[in-house]
């Protein structure tokens, strides 16, 4: 466990940094202990919800993983929720920055806002102009000193087809690091500007 905590903590953002997680679903789980790691050190998570799967009970195991109670975690915790593709766009460009002015010091965590593209009622144009928005929206906030965490899972297979969106979405990050699932656990591949590092977390 010592080791996994290490590694969750050399992911969280330094200032002024952004990280995406992208890849297997335990990307939700590893955001997860993210926040649970920032709030542990006397800090605030925003958590921006787009894939409407926000869940207490899980946010409570990554609060136990770590050693402390749920309830001292929760109270440090702001969730807003996108259900909209529109309502995300929105939520980019005014709802974060005004939120950030409250919590100037809070680690932004913006879970899978791809969520709302896979959906065959919304054009693929009109996903990446949303998508082009939200982009430019993390780009400010975090050229404005804060630190945010993405999470992008893979596609449904029946949008296989969009998956460059992800692509797109990764243009708002300094990081990135493509998460899948091995035995005992997950593998970490970090892609930056200087060489690839690969980690392990199990």
């Amino acid at each position: 466990m010592l080791t996994e905590h290490r590694a969750v903590q050399d992911l969280l953002p330094s200032k002024a940094a952004a990280i995406l997680l992208r890849g297997d679903p335990a990307v939700r789980t590893l955001a997860m202990d993210l926040a649970a790691a920032t709030i542990l050190t006397e800090g605030t998570v925003l958590w921006v919800e787009a894939a409407n799967r926000f869940d207490l009970y899980a946010f409570a195991e990554a609060a136990k993983r770590w050693g402390d109670p749920p309830e001292a975690l929760l109270k440090r915790l702001r969730i807003a929720r996108a259900f909209t593709i529109y309502q995300l766009g929105a939520l980019a460009t005014d709802g974060l920055e005004r939120a950030l002015r409250q919590c100037p010091d809070a680690v932004t965590v913006v879970s899978e806002p791809l969520a709302l593209a896979w959906d065959a009622e919304v054009p693929v144009a009109e996903a990446r102009r949303v998508l082009r928005t939200l982009v430019a929206g993390l780009q400010r906030v975090r050229q404005q000193g804060h630190r945010l965490v993405l999470t992008a899972p893979d596609p449904p297979a029946a949008f296989r087809h969009r998956v460059r969106l992800v692509d797109g979405l990764a243009q708002a990050a300094t990081r990135i690091v493509t998460v899948r699932a091995v035995e005992g656990g997950v593998a970490l591949h970090e892609h930056s500007v200087g060489t690839p590092r690969f980690a392990m977390r199990g």
